[in-house]
């Protein structure tokens, strides 16, 4: 009788004990979201900036973020006190991600650290599961320190006209002395064309997601320094263990979502100040940065709140090809790209020095391997010609010691900021008075060059208003939606085509002409002789505005000149361009531009801009006068002061 009233009494224990185990969780889940409410936490910087919840133009708020797996309530996307109810739901039921196909405490790891240390969720029995595939990835990257990476501007790709931002990770094993075994965080659109055109419109519209992506540095060094030809400036991230932490917790949590993309406001440099806002929320990072994010905006907001060390410099193959090709000659360069060319055998170079036929062979395989990689000779030919040129190499015997490429005399934080204002006068073509300017963005030729590229415009959202005081009347004289300008330098080892185009709208001929738009521009050869640029350009241009004489004009000249580039004292530019007419009417103008700026600091210069021209058979001359000053976007301060 024993046994069976044993039984009995485990029947009548184990009921209750079960029922109790079922009872834990709903109380476990209703007291965390109660304490959760108690203390706002849904409300707390730190959880909004982990939902990336914003403010829209209508005051909306809703999480850039627009993948649905990413929120585990079904309006998580705009409430954030309902998805951190969701979010207690799931570590306490232990849900699993589907998509993800892992706990939802694996995959939002940072929530869970973000609600144990408000609320000790282990206290009210909800453990952290073996997260195994995280772990895996962690070990793999082994982080240890973050750096900030710009690779300077790319005007022949639209995604990169102002530059770009990534995040290098450093492990423990060596990528400190050996940056290439690092990892690179980089968040890019997701695109569908080659199409520039195309690739604008939907890179303004909205047309695109984006995502961050993890992979290894060296992929980037290539893809930039060795391919784009675009040199590299690594800034170290001063960035405390716990918020590098943060940083590839987050990571971990966004694998695969998608965000909306803007070419001017949502794009790489923003949404990497968004991650380190989720590492640092008692930060605001982006403050000035809602209605246009530029990379080197976003290092100037780092930079300002004391979050930049020094940074390194990385030329890229083209710029190095370049200085090797200056230190060995034009002759030997002559005879380094006839090698590379196949023009001549690698092992019949003339009697030379060993070191001075090994520097000859460097050059050679260099630009033979640039072109593979662009491209121009196919990738058979490229490799059975380059193992000729190192076994001839190989054959010298002796290192050929390049001296490294000297960094630039300024850093890209250190350049002008990129908006600027414009006051002064102008006379000319019946009209004179106050003039007044505004540029949203980025460079021109005239402005410090330091911190840009030489030979480059990038113009967006610049705006000419003039009062005329002859005709008591404010006018609006040029509308420059997108001017862009690059003069890439021909020389004997890349021979690149300039090229030039704006649009928006203008007065062809002084205050008494109609308001119209306008298309401009052509291609063209450019030729660099230190801070000199001269260069000549095709040109082919499109007017349409009521006083032309069949409403609009198409015409077609050349546009021939030097810019002189400079940090100080000055900024030179002489140009001259014709336009004849082919249809639409007779409009003809040709004229000679003669514009310049004193720089008396980096933020701060005297503009000039005379003109002579030729229009109708009379001569017109023109002048405009004034102050420029160029100003941040208005940065937040550093908690720290």
């Amino acid at each position: 009788m024993r046994l069976p009233l044993f039984l009995l009494l485990i029947g009548l224990v184990l009921p209750g004990h079960a029922h109790a185990e079922d009872q834990a969780a709903p109380n476990a889940l209703a007291t965390l979201q109660q304490r959760a409410d108690a203390a706002a936490l849904w409300s707390l910087p730190a959880w909004q900036k982990m939902l990336h919840m914003e403010t829209g133009a209508l005051g909306r708020r809703r999480s850039a973020v627009h993948s649905s797996w990413f929120f585990l309530a079904e309006d998580g996307r705009q409430d954030p006190r309902a998805e951190l109810h969701a979010t207690l739901r799931a570590f306490v039921e232990q849900q699993t991600v589907s998509v993800r196909e892992e706990k939802a405490a694996c995959v939002f790891g940072l929530r869970w650290r973000f609600l144990d240390t408000h609320l000790d969720l282990r206290a009210h029995g909800v453990p952290m599961p073996d997260c195994a595939r995280r772990t895996q990835w962690w070990q793999a990257l082994n982080p240890e320190r973050a750096w900030l990476v710009f690779p300077a501007a790319y005007l022949n790709s639209p995604a990169s006209m102002f530059g770009h931002t990534l995040l290098r990770i450093d492990g423990t094993r060596g990528s400190e002395r050996s940056p290439l075994l690092a990892y690179a965080v980089n968040f890019a659109a997701q695109t569908d064309t080659e199409n520039s055109l195309v690739y604008a419109y939907k890179g303004l519209t909205g047309g695109y997601v984006g995502r961050f992506s993890v992979m290894p540095y060296y992929e980037k060094v290539r893809e930039y320094g060795r391919i784009e030809v675009r040199d590299l400036w690594e800034y170290p991230l001063q960035l405390p263990e716990a918020a590098l932490e943060r940083v590839m917790l987050h990571l971990w949590e966004l694998r695969g979502a998608g965000f909306d993309y803007y070419f001017f406001t949502r794009n790489c440099s923003f949404q990497l100040l968004t991650l380190l806002e989720v590492a640092m929320p008692e930060r605001d990072l982006r403050q000035g940065l809602g209605w246009r994010a530029i990379p080197t905006d976003t290092i100037g907001a780092l930079h300002h709140q004391d979050l930049l060390g020094a940074p390194r410099y990385r030329p890229s193959m083209g710029t190095t090809l370049r200085h090797r090709a200056d230190q060995i000659g034009a002759d030997d360069t002559r005879l380094a790209l006839a090698v590379a060319r196949g023009e001549r055998e690698a092992d019949t170079l003339p009697d030379w020095p060993a070191q001075r036929r090994a520097r000859a062979l460097d050059v050679a395989h260099d630009w033979l391997y640039h072109r593979t990689q662009n491209g121009p000779i196919d990738r058979d030919t490229g490799v059975a010609r380059a193992r000729g040129i190192l076994a001839a190499r190989a054959a010298t015997g002796v290192r050929s010691d390049f001296p490294a490429p000297a960094a630039p005399a300024t850093a890209p934080h250190a350049g002008h900021p990129t908006a600027r204002l414009f006051s002064g006068m102008f006379t000319g073509e019946g009209g004179a008075g106050l003039a007044v300017g505004l540029r949203a963005a980025y460079h021109d030729v005239l402005d410090p060059v330091g911190g840009y590229d030489q030979g480059s415009e990038v113009a967006f959202g610049e705006v000419d208003a003039r009062w005329d005081t002859r005709g008591d009347r404010l006018q609006l004289h040029r509308l420059t939606l997108v001017q862009i300008l690059s003069m890439s330098p021909r020389g004997l080892l890349f021979q690149p085509v300039s090229w030039r185009v704006q649009f928006g709208g203008r007065r062809l001929s002084g205050v008494n002409s109609r308001f119209g738009g306008y298309l401009d521009g052509g291609p063209g050869l450019a030729w660099r002789f230190g801070p000199l640029t001269t260069y000549g350009f095709a040109r082919m241009a499109v007017d349409a505005a009521q006083d032309l004489e069949q409403g609009y004009s198409l015409g077609g000249g050349a546009r021939i000149g030097a810019a002189w580039e400079s940090n100080g004292p000055a900024s030179l530019l002489i140009e001259a361009h014709s336009r004849n007419a082919l249809l639409g009417g007779d409009f003809e103008r040709h004229q000679l531009d003669l514009g310049a700026q004193w720089h008396w600091d980096r933020t701060v210069g005297l503009r000039l801009h005379a003109y002579i021209a030729r229009q109708d058979g009379e001569v017109r001359r023109g002048l405009r006068l004034g102050i420029t000053r160029y100003f941040d976007p208005g940065y937040a301060a550093s908690p720290a002061g």
